[in-house]
This record gives C-alpha cells, structure tokens and sequence, in this order.
C-alpha cells in the first residue's frame, strides 16, 4: 500500500514510519524540516508540510495514490490547550476536516486515527470501556472528540485508537522524541533525576488512594504493534473505535517511586498547584483491541521507565 502518515517525524510516527517502510511505500508527511532516515531507505519518502495546508495535502495526494492515511499530527498538551483552546481547535480539529476533504476529493477511503483518553474526561468509574460516555474536561480531548464525530461521519473505512498515556522509548526513533520538552511524566521524571533535580507532582488531591493522578501507561512499540495488526488485516476488519492502554493503572506518586528505585536515588518530589484539565482516574480497559484486533501489550512499567532511562543516556 502507499500509506501517509502525518506527523510522522513524531512520538509514534517515526517508529511506525520505520517498521511499516518494511513492506510498503511511506509519505511522511510533517511540519519538521527533515526525517533522518529516509536517504538510505527507497520505501520512505518525506513531505514537509501542516495539516493546515490544503494547497499541499492536494499536491501530496495527486502525486502518490493513497491508499491508507494514518494521522498522527496534533497538539497534544492538555496544559498547553487550557491556555490555548482556539489554537487547539484550529490545528486538531480544522486540520482533520482538510485530511477528510482532501481523501474524499482523491477517493482514499480508509484511516487510522490516533485518539486520546482524553475524550472521556474526569470519569466516575474505571476501567473505561469504549461505550462509555465522552465529557472531556480540557480543550485538547474536546478537539479529539471532535475529530472522531468528523471521521464517523465521513463515509470511509476508519479504525479510531484512544490512546492512554504513550511511554518509553525505542531505538529505532530518537528522532522522534522530544528530549527539551518532554510530554510523558516518565519522560519528565527520568530527565529530573538524571538532571539531579527534584521530580515534580502537579497536584495532590485528587480522587485516588495517594492524591496523586492515576492513569494507565503503555509502552509506544505496543502501540505501534496494535497499528500494524489493523494494517495486516484492513481489508476484513470493520470500522472500530479501540481504547489503547496497558490495563494496568499508576498513580504519579507510584512512578517517580520506581523511577527513583530504578536510577538507584532516594525518594524525592516537589508538589506543586495542579495545572487545570486533569482527570484523576483515567484506566483503560483494552479487552476489545484483544479480542477484534488480536492483540495485548508485552511491556511492564518497568520496561517503560527503563528504556526511557537508555535513551536519554544516549543524547
């Protein structure tokens, strides 16, 4: 298949880029100004550009007949969408309309699209199973709830991941890690102790058995791995809606625990105001994307923590 994946230089991307470039013709498509690898590797081609962009989204499609659209680019700070709710809305949500426009214009009928947990909201039970009710509690899941009702709507074959917490590293995407400003807490808390600063807690009262928040982490090759199961069976799947998430839940508190005992320190945290939009449970139950997409996640919290720990000893 010739598949796009936008922001594929990212987080998630540039492992997926990497793996499915295997056996199949890669467009990234990204506002970044290069993707490393793509000199040495015929099956990945990179397009510099933003979802906002129609002029070139329609050039893209026009050159390459694409099969499959893999979107990946969003904002993703749930912080950073309470200071910003119009910024969030305009990139994730007008940027998904011009991915369905333009599908729709060159007959491509068929998308993975990379949700959130953060449609649920603050929920009042757990686990959450994709049948639940959506009330996100920030601008940034509203965007991504949005975005889901967009492509529900649209008339194509579409496979929806909520993703809970994405953690952990691998080797074959240094590139696609933030290392300045990173999103997940393990990736915080691994740069704090290894900067021999104090990892931060934002907010201890929430509902939960220490105050701290409680979510649910999974390893990001477990996530691509859930990717590339829908890809191997696209054309006997039915459209779905998939929570993604390990099933197994942490307090922040319970992290920086085991990260400490990993780097071999004594514990420390600061405690600081929480910053506004953030749930206190959120934990997935994944017993659908077992069951349809024949798949469950291999790596530990351990895993995460630690494979996170070897890429930061890198940079």
């Amino acid at each position: 298949m010739n598949i796009l994946i936008t922001g594929g230089c990212g987080y998630i991307g540039s492992v997926l880029c990497e793996k499915l470039s295997r056996n199949h013709q890669v467009i990234i498509y990204d506002q970044k100004k290069s993707y490393p690898k793509t000199d040495n590797n015929p099956n990945l081609v990179y397009a510099r550009g933003s979802i906002l962009n129609k002029w070139t989204l329609n050039k893209i499609f026009k050159k390459y007949k694409i099969d499959l659209v893999i979107h990946l680019a969003a904002k993703i700070s749930v912080s950073e969408s309470m200071k910003h709710p119009f910024m969030y809305h305009r990139n994730n949500v007008t940027g998904t309309k011009n991915i369905m426009h333009v599908m729709k214009k060159y007959h491509c009928n068929n998308i993975i699209f990379a949700s959130s947990a953060a449609v649920y909201g603050d929920v009042s039970k757990i686990p959450i199973n994709e049948s639940d009710p959506l009330k996100p509690c920030n601008p940034y899941g509203l965007s991504k709830m949005k975005d889901e009702h967009i492509i529900q709507n649209a008339n194509i074959k579409y496979f929806i991941f909520r993703l809970f917490n994405v953690s952990g590293a691998s080797d074959s995407h240094l590139h696609g890690i933030d290392n300045e400003n990173p999103q997940s807490l393990i990736a915080a808390v691994n740069k704090k102790i290894m900067n021999n600063q104090t990892p931060v807690i934002y907010g201890d009262k929430y509902k939960t058995n220490d105050g701290t928040c409680f979510r649910d982490y999974i390893h990001v090759e477990d996530v691509v791995n859930a990717f590339m199961n829908i890809i191997k069976h696209i054309d006997t799947l039915p459209s779905g809606i998939f929570n993604l998430g390990s099933g197994q839940g942490y307090t922040v508190l319970d992290i920086i625990k085991l990260a400490c005992e990993l780097h071999g320190v004594p514990l420390s945290y600061e405690i600081k105001n929480n910053r506004g939009g953030d749930p206190s449970n959120l934990l997935a139950d994944i017993s659908l994307s077992k069951n349809i997409l024949d798949w469950t996640p291999q790596h530990s919290l351990r895993d995460m923590i630690t494979s996170d720990m070897a890429f930061r000893k890198k940079v």
